[in-house]
């Protein structure tokens, strides 16, 4: 069943008039229908912002021009980098996670510290994993372990301390 159409009546200032004019907004042509565009994109985009499957499209989304450009200079250059595909897919997922937290009514800090945690660790495994390969899938094979020595050896630093409740006991 249809909507109910209700008009409104808006001034605008020509800045935005002739921006309204010249958008290209797919199935819109009069500034009407662009305007109605805007409107229904901006509640939907609301409506998303209430959930974690919401938010998880919104960051792909903003996050998408980003992807699209690096995998074509990817394909154009015969490369790839497995560092910078694991960081794009874990910054979607943590930004998406942290969002959705944040917009809770009650929220619950050590629930969301753990989160996060959670999610640190993840990189930091993946990143750790990537180190183990001889050569990495990077643009520069060596990049992982040029850069992984202050991280093991705090790794290691931590490992040689007496271990008390799950945690170092300093």
């Amino acid at each position: 069943m249809p909507h109910k159409m209700v008009p409104h009546s808006v001034r605008l200032s020509e800045e935005d008039s002739d921006f309204i004019v010249k958008m290209n907004v797919p199935g819109a042509v009069t500034s009407s229908d662009k305007i109605r565009a805007i409107i229904k994109s901006r509640r939907e985009k609301s409506e998303r912002e209430n959930s974690y499957e919401g938010l998880l499209y919104t960051s792909e989304e903003i996050l998408q021009p980003i992807i699209h450009k690096l995998k074509i200079a990817e394909l154009e250059s015969d490369q790839h980098s497995e560092l910078l595909s694991l960081f794009l897919e874990w910054l979607v997922e943590a930004t998406s996670y942290t969002a959705y937290h944040a917009h809770e009514d009650e929220l619950s800090l050590s629930e969301m510290e753990r989160g996060i945690m959670q999610r640190l660790i993840r990189i930091i495994n993946a990143t750790l994993r990537l180190g183990i390969i001889p050569e990495a899938p990077c643009y520069d094979a060596n990049i992982i372990r040029k850069n992984l020595g202050s991280t093991l050896k705090l790794a290691a630093l931590l490992s040689s301390l007496e271990i008390k409740d799950g945690a170092p006991n300093v």
